[in-house]
């Protein structure tokens, strides 16, 4: 289910990319760019999921320590590969727009504010390399409770800031309707109110 879940938050990311940077289908190099991590990413996690699926076997090895039949491939390596790529599609994601932000026809204070909020991804980033060190420590024996309870810690903070960056977008706009109906809801006075508002409402818009 991680692999899933986490594809789908960066599927939801690209996607939006693709709708906000590159709008038609020509073949820029952000269009190849958004095309080619989406596909990567495909690949990855769905061979991620029959890694999982088949890991072990029999697959109740996976959970069971006790079975002493059956065999399982070396987790440790896979939690670190894991790791890296995660890593480097996270910072991939995050720095796909910025070029794009950079050449856009608006004042220097806009370009800066519109640039921290994606740049805002850089807590998955850092979520994912934390993720990878403690796979590293995992690996390298010690406390196998203590370090596989904080790289699942990790995994989680990842999702859950994940799924924030795929909303960041939307969020200037949000504020800015939130912003607007503020004056109108805080000066609300019953019934009388709504009549004055009413007839002060023309053409769609207030007079």
């Amino acid at each position: 289910m991680y692999s899933i879940t986490l594809f789908i938050i960066k599927l939801s990311i690209l996607l939006q990319y693709m709708r906000i940077f590159a709008p038609t289908k020509s073949r820029d190099i952000i269009h190849c760019g958004i095309h080619i991590v989406i596909w990567f990413n495909f690949a990855y996690y769905l061979t991620g999921v029959f890694v999982e699926a088949f890991l072990c076997n029999p697959r109740e090895k996976y959970w069971n320590v006790l079975l002493d039949t059956g065999h399982c491939y070396n987790r440790d390596a896979i939690n670190i590969v894991s790791g890296i790529i995660n890593t480097v599609s996270d910072f991939a994601i995050l720095l796909l727009p910025q070029k794009v932000i950079w050449k856009l026809q608006m004042p220097l204070k806009r370009k800066l504010a519109v640039s921290a909020i994606f740049l805002i991804g850089l807590c998955a980033c850092i979520t994912s390399g934390l993720r990878l060190y403690y796979s590293v420590r995992l690996a390298h024996g010690g406390d196998f409770t203590y370090n596989i309870a904080l790289m699942g810690f990790w995994i989680y903070a990842e999702l859950s800031i994940g799924i924030v960056c795929s909303c960041l977008p939307v969020l200037p706009k949000f504020f800015q309707t939130v912003g607007q109906k503020l004056p109108t809801t805080a000066g609300y006075d019953g019934p009388r109110s709504e009549a004055k508002g009413a007839m002060k409402w023309k053409s769609g818009k207030f007079q």
